[in-house]
C-alpha cells in the first residue's frame, strides 16, 4: 500500500487570509474556524474502523473530526497545547 501525504499550507494562509480574519474565523460552511494561521494541512490514510469511530465520536462531542486527531497527536507526542 502506498500512503500520500501532503504539506500544503493551510487554505488560511493562501489567498484571502486577510479576509477570513476579518469575518471572525469562519469556515468554508459558515461555522467556526479550527484553523489557525501557524498550522500546515496534513492528508493521510486511517483504517476504516478507526474513521468510524473518530466520526462518532467527532459527532458526540460536537468538534470536528481535526480537532480530535490532533489533540489525540499532542497527547501521544506529550506536547502541550
Amino acid at each position: 500500500m502506498v500512503t500520500f501525504v501532503s504539506m500544503k499550507p493551510s487554505r488560511s494562509q493562501g489567498p484571502g487570509h486577510e479576509d477570513s480574519a476579518k469575518q471572525g474565523l469562519r469556515g468554508r460552511r459558515g461555522g467556526r474556524s479550527t484553523v489557525t494561521p501557524l498550522m500546515v494541512r496534513k492528508t493521510f490514510w486511517i483504517d476504516r474502523d478507526v474513521e468510524g469511530r473518530l466520526r462518532e465520536d467527532a459527532f458526540r462531542s460536537e468538534r470536528t473530526e481535526a480537532e480530535i486527531v490532533r489533540e489525540a497527536l499532542r497527547q501521544y507526542y506529550s506536547i502541550e497545547p
